[in-house]
């Protein structure tokens, strides 16, 4: 490429290299092809010799950072950006690599306030590595848990890059659709304006203004002295806001709770105010139980073996799994088992929740090493049960086993384990008792267990106690709020308002939709707009942003409308509205039927039906309806295997049920006779009721053990 002098000069000046460091050129020049020839190593020593003699250089100092950073070369590194912040302190590069390296050393928090200098140096133009910066601090906060201030650095990249670089987009999309991630969180949080009349609104609006361009520490000091003088909800607000986007969490939490407590704001401002604290806030002490793995010393593999694939309160699981104690290289166990409080019930149809045995815990059997004897390594919760489990593992082995040792895996939440209490069914549970069941679960867990739960929110006492004496109480409906907007059912299997009735707790109001705008109103308020006053302009914008968002509860009454709807044909994808719906659905045999319709609108709308043929062939097979995957996959294989994308997807599908070697994929579509191998034998059985267990959000909540990982996220995930 040839050399461009009219580029932004890599100092960080803001200026044409013409007109910034014209006199290192023939330097620069020699960089640019060593760069694009890949050869970095020769560059960083072509750089010493350049410093040799000019080693102040902001530019050559720049470039040097970028590459050790690229290099890993941590050391050399921070001897670079030492002598690149002293000989230039305002310089909004060294700024960004120091933010940078912080972010990448584990301290991101930090990094944001160092990424703030940076920004409040740039004026017109943002250097390369400053944009950049932006978008490295955004993935380094989401690794670490902290969704506002992560979602916050990648909107400002992706309005930055625009279409030219979707980096910060492909992460933004999914994050903001995670069903593990409360809706509160995963919403927009807009900065708002004044109103008139607003004291200090011409100084609210101008920190506004500096907001909009990034530079948000100075924005938040600006409301910080204007806080000082009076509490605005204005300056409250966006305060708040602010210092959650800048990843100041206490500082957050403070003026969430100062917000939420003044007299003049509406009551649903107040009660989000008061659950965002209860998500975010980094000092609510959760009482907790031992998660352990006990490692218990036996003689004879072989004959525990026996006795545990024998006893009914035992259930094998199919493929071995490591246990938390195994290191890489060791011997998998010979086999992996739950020990259940009660005997596997010998039918689970029509079976009764009550009737399901609970887990107490997980063992892993291994056989004799040549360093060590036979054992048993069970995971389990060390509270009131542990003894009376114990004992139980020690009958069903014929009393063979020996503690050796004893291993803290991890806290855990008790509020999460109680709520998340692990059953199981019968292998031949139908598929409809199966959705019947974990429905039922659900709704104990929330309707049942949650109210009795003292909740550190509530300073300690249980839901209900708080609604005995005082059932208006901000906090209590801010916790019914943060756990409907953390719950992933479909709206007609949760109704929360029957939890609020229950506790006697006021129902949230009816909102007009001719009172507000639907790109403005708070996701979590959707709910309470009648559809069917929604005119089709207003609808559609709820369901394109309730889409984007993924808000389940939301669009199974949007989607629904939105295909209804005579008016909208033509305007929208009809058949991509029941393939919404048929994602919200509480049961199979619910979502095939949106499934059909999808593939009806999608032959009136002449466009191909294969993606869902292919999302109802993975309902069947999660059902075990072997007959109608069977012909799915005959008629998908005849007819839509060559468009694009659709073997690829098949091939997958039918790896995922074991049906296929994925690695036995031929070009060009399915494997020859992945059709007869999907016959009754080979279709995976519905899932288990560990695959069944729900989704519950809980503050702080870890989930690990003998359970899969479950889709609870906290604030340190």
């Amino acid at each position: 490429m040839p050399f461009d002098r009219y580029i932004p000069c890599p100092c960080g000046s803001g200026k044409k290299l013409k007109f910034c460091c014209e006199d290192l050129h023939v330097e620069l020049e020699a960089i640019q092809k060593m760069l694009e020839g890949e050869q970095r190593l020769a560059c960083l020593e072509y750089l010493e010799k350049a410093l040799e003699s000019q080693p102040d250089r902001a530019c050559l100092l720049a470039i040097k950072a970028l590459l050790q950073s690229e290099l890993q070369q941590t050391e050399a590194l921070e001897a670079t950006l030492a002598h690149f912040e002293e000989t230039h302190p305002g310089n909004p590069i060294a700024a960004a690599e120091r933010a940078i390296q912080m972010a990448e050393s584990g301290d991101p928090h930090l990094a944001v306030i160092k990424l703030q200098e940076a920004l409040k140096i740039v004026d017109a133009q943002m250097p390369v590595r400053v944009y950049e910066a932006i978008g490295i601090l955004g993935r380094s906060l989401l690794a670490v848990g902290n969704v506002l201030a992560a979602r916050a650095h990648l909107l400002l990249q992706a309005s930055i890059g625009g279409s030219e670089d979707p980096r910060a987009m492909s992460l933004l999309a999914p994050l903001v659709r995670s069903p593990e991630i409360p809706l509160l969180l995963r919403d927009e949080q807009p900065l708002v304006e004044p109103p008139e009349g607003t004291d200090h609104r011409d100084a609210i609006q101008q920190a506004l203004r500096i907001a909009a361009t990034g530079k948000w520490l100075e924005a938040a000091d600006q409301l910080e002295e204007l806080a000082q003088q009076k509490q605005n909800p204005a300056v409250l607000r966006n305060l708040a806001i602010l210092r959650g986007w800048l990843a100041q969490v206490d500082g957050a939490t403070d003026v969430w709770k100062k917000y939420a407590c003044l007299e003049d704001i509406p009551s649903d401002d107040a009660i989000e105010a008061e659950a965002l604290t209860q998500l975010i806030d980094p000092n609510l002490a959760f009482d907790t139980v031992p998660l352990v793995c006990q490692t218990l010393e036996l003689l004879d593999a072989d004959g525990v073996a026996a006795l545990l694939s024998a006893n009914r309160q035992t259930e094998i699981l199919g493929e071995p799994q490591p246990s938390p104690l195994q290191q890489e290289g060791q011997p998998s166990p010979r086999l992996v088992f739950l020990l259940l409080d009660r005997e596997m019930p010998a039918s689970g149809a029509g079976i009764a929740l009550e009737d399901l045995p609970c887990v107490l815990g997980q063992g892993y059997l291994f056989g004799r090493e040549t360093d060590r004897s036979a054992r048993v390594e069970f995971v389990f919760y060390q509270d009131a049960q542990s003894d009376d489990a114990l004992k139980q593992l020690n009958q069903v082995t014929d009393n063979s086993l020996q503690k050796n040792d004893e291993t803290t895996l991890s806290e855990v939440p008790d509020i999460e384990r109680k709520m998340g209490k692990q059953t199981r069914v019968p292998p031949d549970t139908p598929v409809a008792d199966r959705e019947r069941l974990a429905g039922e679960k659900q709704q104990e867990a929330l309707f049942t267990i949650w109210p009795d739960l003292p909740q550190p929110v509530l300073d300690g006492k249980t839901p209900r106690e708080v609604a005995q004496a005082e059932h208006t109480s901000f906090e209590l409906q801010a916790a019914i709020l943060v756990l409907e907007t953390s719950n992933n059912s479909a709206e007609d299997t949760i109704d929360f308002n029957q939890l609020r009735n229950a506790l006697g707790v006021p129902l949230p109001e009816p909102i007009s939709s001719e009172s507000v705008d639907p790109e403005r109103l708070p996701m979590v308020r959707m709910n309470r707009v009648a559809v069917e006053e929604m005119s089709d302009a207003w609808l559609l914008q709820a369901y394109r942003r309730a889409a984007m968002l993924a808000a389940t509860n939301v669009l199974g009454r949007l989607a629904s409308e939105v295909v209804q709807r005579e008016s909208l044909d033509g305007q929208v994808d009809k058949a991509e509205a029941c393939g919404l719906m048929a994602g919200v659905s509480p049961t199979i045999q619910q979502a095939i039927e949106w499934l059909h319709q999808a593939r009806e609108w999608a032959a009136k709308e002449k466009t191909s039906p294969a993606r869902w043929l292919l999302a109802e062939l993975d309902l069947h097979l999660r059902g075990g309806d072997s007959a109608a995957a069977q012909g799915l996959l005959q008629e998908i294989q005849s007819q839509y295997i060559r468009e694009p994308g659709i073997a690829q997807a098949l091939v997958q599908l039918l790896a995922k049920y074991g049906i296929i070697d994925p690695r036995a994929a031929v070009a060009g579509g399915v494997p020859p006779g992945a059709a007869a191998a999907s016959g009754p034998e080979s279709v995976s059985a519905a899932p288990s009721a560990q695959e069944e267990e729900q989704k519950i959000w809980t503050p702080d909540g870890s989930a690990s053990g003998p359970q899969k990982k479950s889709a609870i996220w906290t604030p340190d995930d």
